[in-house]
């Protein structure tokens, strides 16, 4: 499962069976910037990745504008586990840069 948290944007995508599902993320603690502390997840779900950071670095991402890399290397968004080769190919493959800008 890959955890997409922003402020106001959240959400989960959930790999099953080559079947992907994108699911709303409930809100948890407001930390004093409007980010969540904790990943809201159920008991028995756990995020293989989670991608932290602020609505419009979120919205690149998903929108194609830009990749998940590229956002992190421009300390928009916080990727856990980091530093991970495995992690940084799921991610370009899931989330690919589409547009040219």
């Amino acid at each position: 499962m890959i955890v997409l948290q922003g402020s106001r944007l959240r959400a989960k995508v959930a790999i099953d069976k080559g079947a992907v599902k994108v699911l709303p993320l409930a809100k948890g603690n407001a930390d004093k910037r409007g980010g969540a502390r904790q990943t809201p997840l159920r008991k028995n779900e756990r995020a293989a990745v989670t991608i932290t950071g602020d609505d419009e670095a979120i919205g690149r991402i998903v929108l194609g504008c830009t990749s998940p890399f590229e956002e992190q290397l421009q300390i928009e968004v916080e990727t856990a586990p980091t530093g991970n080769p495995q992690t940084t190919q799921l991610l370009e493959i899931l989330f690919p840069r589409l547009l040219r800008i």
